[in-house]
């Protein structure tokens, strides 16, 4: 297990200061502060590749191949053939799309038409409950409320009242 700080880090993995901060963070690696004030990483062992390992790794094997798999005619007729199925499924899913169009239009036809027919039914039953209210309701005064004294008319007050301020 290697003990090293967050610069030693950052160079060893060519990345910025923060980004191997933020490696350790995920990591979970042990950080220990100095008196100095800096900071300690312990990096367990195969934390960094081997030289070996970074000269073993390859980029894949980039000389071409010398002979094609198959004839150039032989690809041709498979490609036009593959062309021609595509084109048809293409045309299918074209008739499938138009079709759940005109689906989808009625569809918004109908809902408009409920749409409007409740909003007609709203406004009919509107019309009743305000009906029915007026002939439940008795007739006031438009601009005032009737005074009420514990459910029952306010009782006048006399002039014994207004001299002895009761």
């Amino acid at each position: 297990m290697e003990t090293l700080s967050y610069r030693e880090l950052a160079d060893r993995w060519e990345v910025s200061l923060a980004a191997a901060k933020a490696r350790v963070r995920r990591s979970g690696w042990i950080r220990v502060w100095q008196n100095d004030g800096t900071a300690r990483v312990q990096v367990p062992d195969g934390a960094f590749p081997s030289e070996e390992e970074k000269e073993s790794v390859s980029l894949g094997d980039t000389v071409p191949s010398e002979e094609p798999t198959t004839e150039p005619a032989t690809d041709l007729a498979t490609l036009s053939a593959t062309l021609l199925a595509t084109l048809r499924l293409l045309e299918q899913e074209r008739e499938r799309s138009s079709l759940l169009e005109r689906e989808a239009r009625e569809f918004a036809v109908r809902l408009s038409a409920s749409e409007v027919r409740a909003d007609l039914e709203a406004k009919r039953a509107e019309r009743a409950e305000v009906e029915l209210r007026g002939l439940r309701e008795p007739a006031t005064h438009p601009l005032r409320e009737p005074a009420t004294y514990r459910g029952y008319a306010k009782p006048k007050r006399s002039l014994l009242h207004w001299l002895l301020k009761l």
